[in-house]
Protein backbone atom coordinates (compact mmCIF):
# COMPACT_ATOMS: atom_id res chain seq x y z
CA UNK A 1 0.00 0.00 0.00
CA UNK A 2 1.59 3.55 -1.12
CA UNK A 3 1.13 6.22 1.37
CA UNK A 4 -0.57 9.10 -0.79
CA UNK A 5 0.73 12.07 1.56
CA UNK A 6 4.63 11.66 0.52
CA UNK A 7 5.40 14.95 0.36
CA UNK A 8 3.30 17.81 1.28
CA UNK A 9 4.63 21.26 0.55
CA UNK A 10 3.08 25.09 1.61
CA UNK A 11 3.63 28.01 0.09
CA UNK A 12 3.17 31.28 0.91
CA UNK A 13 2.92 34.56 -0.95
CA UNK A 14 3.91 37.67 1.08
CA UNK A 15 2.49 39.68 -1.11
CA UNK A 16 -1.19 38.32 -0.75
CA UNK A 17 -0.40 37.98 3.19
CA UNK A 18 0.14 41.50 3.11
CA UNK A 19 -2.74 41.90 0.71
CA UNK A 20 -5.10 40.03 3.02
CA UNK A 21 -4.49 41.85 6.32
CA UNK A 22 -4.72 45.22 4.27
CA UNK A 23 -8.31 43.81 2.96
CA UNK A 24 -9.17 43.06 6.78
CA UNK A 25 -7.68 46.18 8.17
CA UNK A 26 -9.97 48.05 5.22
CA UNK A 27 -12.62 45.69 5.75
CA UNK A 28 -13.09 46.22 9.64
CA UNK A 29 -12.02 50.15 9.78
CA UNK A 30 -11.99 51.41 12.25
CA UNK A 31 -10.64 48.43 14.33
CA UNK A 32 -7.09 47.19 14.82
CA UNK A 33 -6.11 44.17 13.69
CA UNK A 34 -3.68 41.58 15.63
CA UNK A 35 -1.34 39.03 13.77
CA UNK A 36 -1.08 35.64 15.12
CA UNK A 37 1.69 33.15 13.88
CA UNK A 38 3.01 30.07 14.75
CA UNK A 39 6.89 29.91 16.20
CA UNK A 40 8.17 29.67 12.82
CA UNK A 41 5.15 30.34 10.45
CA UNK A 42 5.04 26.38 9.38
CA UNK A 43 8.74 26.09 8.60
CA UNK A 44 8.47 29.41 6.43
CA UNK A 45 10.27 31.34 8.73
CA UNK A 46 9.16 33.62 11.02
CA UNK A 47 11.51 37.34 10.55
CA UNK A 48 10.15 37.64 6.82
CA UNK A 49 6.41 37.26 7.50
CA UNK A 50 6.60 39.54 10.78
CA UNK A 51 8.43 41.97 8.27
CA UNK A 52 5.82 41.61 5.91
CA UNK A 53 2.83 41.83 8.91
CA UNK A 54 4.31 45.40 10.28
CA UNK A 55 4.37 46.47 6.76
CA UNK A 56 1.05 45.93 5.88
CA UNK A 57 -0.29 48.27 8.93
CA UNK A 58 -0.98 44.74 11.88
CA UNK A 59 -1.53 47.14 15.08
CA UNK A 60 -0.38 43.94 16.80
CA UNK A 61 1.78 40.84 16.78
CA UNK A 62 0.03 38.13 18.88
CA UNK A 63 3.07 36.78 20.86
CA UNK A 64 2.75 32.74 22.09
CA UNK A 65 6.34 31.96 22.58
CA UNK A 66 9.66 32.60 23.60
CA UNK A 67 10.72 32.04 19.96
CA UNK A 68 8.46 34.89 18.60
CA UNK A 69 9.55 37.13 20.99
CA UNK A 70 12.80 36.76 20.40
CA UNK A 71 12.22 37.17 16.75
CA UNK A 72 9.92 39.60 16.93
CA UNK A 73 12.51 42.24 18.56
CA UNK A 74 9.82 44.63 19.47
CA UNK A 75 12.31 47.56 20.10
CA UNK A 76 12.83 47.92 16.41
CA UNK A 77 8.92 46.94 16.02
CA UNK A 78 6.29 49.51 14.65
CA UNK A 79 3.52 46.96 15.66
CA UNK A 80 2.75 46.10 19.95
CA UNK A 81 3.91 43.04 20.64
CA UNK A 82 0.79 41.29 22.47
CA UNK A 83 1.77 38.37 24.70
CA UNK A 84 -1.28 35.86 24.40
CA UNK A 85 -1.56 32.33 25.71
CA UNK A 86 0.45 31.46 29.43
CA UNK A 87 3.56 33.76 30.46
CA UNK A 88 6.67 31.60 32.11
CA UNK A 89 7.77 33.35 35.11
CA UNK A 90 10.86 34.34 33.02
CA UNK A 91 9.22 36.08 30.47
CA UNK A 92 6.73 38.14 32.69
CA UNK A 93 8.65 41.29 33.34
CA UNK A 94 9.01 41.64 29.61
CA UNK A 95 5.28 40.56 29.47
CA UNK A 96 4.07 43.61 31.68
CA UNK A 97 6.71 45.94 29.91
CA UNK A 98 5.18 45.31 26.21
CA UNK A 99 1.45 45.54 27.59
CA UNK A 100 1.65 47.82 30.13
CA UNK A 101 1.53 51.24 27.82
CA UNK A 102 0.68 50.97 24.27
CA UNK A 103 2.91 52.66 21.90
Amino acid sequence: MTDPQKHIEVAISRSAFAHNIRWLLESLAPAKLCVVMKSDAYGHGLSPLLDTTVKAGASYLGICTNTIRRSSNPANCSANPMPIGPILACATRWAISVTASPR
